[in-house]
């Protein structure tokens, strides 16, 4: 009686910071332009000149963003290979960044898909990973994931990182004639 008390209180403990974790993760995914905030603040108190802030703007833009859904991707990606049965590693990265695509293209066009999207996925995982605890193999998930990721990482990482370009660069032309308009 005493071990399965303390098995379901480690797990509730885990299960719980895995979902903080997870959630505050995509929702920081979905957002337009994630972190762009903070940096704004920390121009401010540095009293940058407004040639500095846009260099910084666009650097965390076009820089830091793409690399954030990188990393997205491989989270997802490492996840996903872990609680997937019967599919190759390779599928599993492509659908882990079809999902990552997925909800930058939304946060850029229909915010409120994009946030439930980006919350209902990591939970979802980790209801596929408990009812599946059983059957991970740890040795065969860590080397299907060294293999997969070093053939085709190149290409999704380029691709994430094109189409986050491309969704900026749509926004700061919409908003740049916007302005024009209305000036």
């Amino acid at each position: 009686m005493e071990e399965t008390t303390g098995l379901f209180l480690v797990a509730t403990v885990a299960l719980a910071a895995y979902a903080i974790a997870a959630v505050g993760f995509y929702r920081v995914l979905h957002q337009r332009d994630p972190g762009l905030a903070a940096v704004r603040r920390r121009l401010d108190r540095q009293q940058a000149s407004a040639h500095q802030r846009i260099r910084a703007e666009r650097a965390w833009q076009y820089g830091a963003v793409p690399l954030l859904a990188c990393a997205a991707a491989v989270v997802l990606a490492t996840l996903n290979t872990a609680v997937i049965d019967d599919r190759e590693v390779e599928d599993v990265y492509a659908i882990s960044v079809a999902v990552v695509a997925a909800v930058r293209i939304l946060a850029y066009t229909w915010r409120e898909p994009a946030n439930e999207l980006a919350k209902m996925v990591p939970i979802a995982m980790l209801s596929v990973a408990v009812f599946n605890a059983s059957s991970i193999d740890l040795a065969a998930w860590r080397d299907g994931l060294v293999e997969a990721g070093t053939e085709n990482a190149p290409v999704y990482v380029i691709a994430l990182i094109v189409l986050e370009w491309g969704l900026q660069g749509t926004t700061d032309l919409v908003r740049s004639r916007r302005r024009r308009i209305a000036g």
